[in-house]
């Protein structure tokens, strides 16, 4: 293929590179793509220039008369002087060179959404694995649900299970009520034991906040006794972290108290109807 053709190819190729790249710059656009497509991109736009330009001073060294005007400076004197003694040719100013000129051998097409009428977007439903779950979670617990109260609208299985009369009791009823009196012994013990856990959590608490506070005043002992000789960090900077999370500690033991004596309320409400 000819330089010229080649050229023009590759500067029109070099025009649609510029066009992307400008239109992937765009805030919209930009937030969707990966980061290394810009330079790719803008890479291959500088590479189809620097054909361009190559072979269109390939066609300009053939032409001997545009030679001269696009040599590099470091051979701009041998230029001279060769033209001088041998071509004696009119050197043209680099502003009057001929552009390459471009031959358009592809257009721009707009990315339409559904490429085809029956499009079916396989990431449509593409969520995270957590979501994922939940939403199997929350299908199977409204199916659950959904299956109980129409279970019970029914009186089922009672009504199936009842088929020896009204004096004897059915399978369904003993172990529901066995459960219900299982799960309120564990319901109760867990109540009788809150206090104790509680305790030993507050005594955990007060002894590491009872250690701290000793520290400190050890510290403000020494800084006094030995004054600018104690240059260690100050202890009530080094203990900030700790007093931090000793305070956070304690609301969460006042917050499990206050919720504590609410469910216990509700729960001997419950029993008590």
């Amino acid at each position: 293929m000819k330089d010229a053709i080649i050229s023009k190819v590759a500067s029109a190729a070099s025009d649609l590179y510029t066009e992307a790249l400008n239109a992937m710059q765009l805030d919209e656009v930009s937030l969707n793509l990966p980061k290394e497509w810009v330079p790719i991109v803008a890479g291959k736009q500088a590479l189809m220039h620097a054909y361009s330009e190559y072979h269109q001073a390939l066609v300009c060294r053939s032409g001997k008369n545009q030679a001269v005007g696009r040599k590099y400076h470091k051979e701009l004197t041998a230029a001279k002087k060769d033209n001088e003694l041998i071509y004696s040719d009119i050197v043209p100013e680099v502003s009057n060179l001929k552009s390459p000129g471009s031959a358009v051998i592809a257009k721009i097409l707009d990315v339409q959404s559904q490429m085809t009428e029956n499009f079916t977007d396989l990431f449509e439903k593409l969520v995270p694995l957590s979501i994922h779950n939940a939403m199997v979670a929350y299908e199977n617990r409204k199916a659950g649900i959904v299956n109980q109260e129409r279970a019970c609208s029914l009186n089922l299985p009672a009504a199936v299970e009842d088929l020896g009369g009204d004096t004897i009791l059915n399978r369904s009823s003993k172990n529901l009520n066995s459960c219900k009196r299982v799960e309120t012994g564990i319901i109760d013990k867990l109540f009788s034991d809150l206090p104790e856990l509680l305790e030993r959590n507050r005594a955990i608490l007060s002894e590491a906040m009872k250690d701290l506070d000793n520290e400190a005043t050890a510290d403000r002992e020494m800084k006094e006794k030995f004054k600018e000789k104690w240059s260690r960090t100050p202890s009530e900077q080094l203990q900030a972290a700790f007093r931090s999370e000793g305070n956070k500690y304690k609301q969460i033991l006042d917050n499990a108290i206050q919720a504590d004596h609410v469910v216990k309320e509700k729960y001997t409400l419950t029993e008590s109807t």
